[in-house]
């Protein structure tokens, strides 16, 4: 999540740059909105750590619905929905919706962190539910 903060400093920056047409970073101007796009990279990337912290603990999936399991002090909280994000491949954004009105937990997963359970994560987050009418019989 940080990362997307600092990506978004970047791309903001880099259109004022084209923008006001300074040119090369060599430039006087170019080299100020240089260092300004360096600092509101960093600036973002640090306001995304602290604001969206990362998750503590581990999201599993039982085939019926999603849970949120706190390794610290072993207490499983169900979770309304877990939404993907943003899809980058190796790389997936989740938000998991709390049954509760608490903020939504996020967290960012590789294929290297899930290992094993890559291939079965994506196939949970891509699970649609079956539609209650095809279950009634109903057309």
């Amino acid at each position: 999540m940080a990362m997307l903060h600092g990506l978004a400093a970047c791309a903001v920056t880099a259109w004022l740059l084209q923008r006001h047409g300074e040119g090369s970073p060599a430039s006087a101007g170019g080299a100020v909105l240089l260092v300004f796009l360096i600092a509101a990279a960093s600036g973002g990337a640090l306001l995304g750590w602290f604001v969206v912290p990362p998750l503590q603990g581990r999201l599993r999936w039982d085939g019926a619905g999603w849970s949120h399991v706190d390794e610290g002090n072993a207490a499983v909280q169900a979770l309304k929905a877990v939404q993907l994000q943003l899809d980058l491949g190796s790389w997936v954004l989740l938000r998991a919706v709390r049954l509760d009105r608490r903020p939504a937990l996020w967290c960012g997963v590789t294929a290297l962190e899930a290992g094993a359970a890559w291939h079965g994560l994506r196939l949970a987050l891509y699970h649609r539910p079956p539609d209650s009418s095809a279950q009634q019989g109903l057309p």
